[in-house]
């Protein structure tokens, strides 16, 4: 997929010790990963930011998703705008 190899990377969260999550953009379209590595729930807002995107998950460890991911959650959101 082009988006990965040729997609424009930004850390979103540089300075949070349990959640880890980056994009890559490319054009009209953004993959969206962020993943917890606590063994805690821990509240994210990211998804606020990306309001108004067309979302498909392309992965995710557990069934559902919300503002609070549990503990070792990971997801992989493909977002077009």
């Amino acid at each position: 997929n082009s988006i990965v190899r040729d997609g424009v990377y930004k850390d979103l969260l540089p300075r949070n010790s349990k959640l880890f999550a980056y994009e890559r953009r490319l054009d009209n379209e953004v993959l969206l990963v962020i993943s917890n590595f606590s063994k805690k729930e821990v509240k994210c807002n990211l998804l606020k930011k990306y309001f108004g995107y067309k979302s498909e998950i392309l992965l995710n460890n557990y069934i559902d998703l919300t503002d609070t991911l549990k503990p070792y959650q990971s997801v992989l959101l493909k977002l077009t705008k």
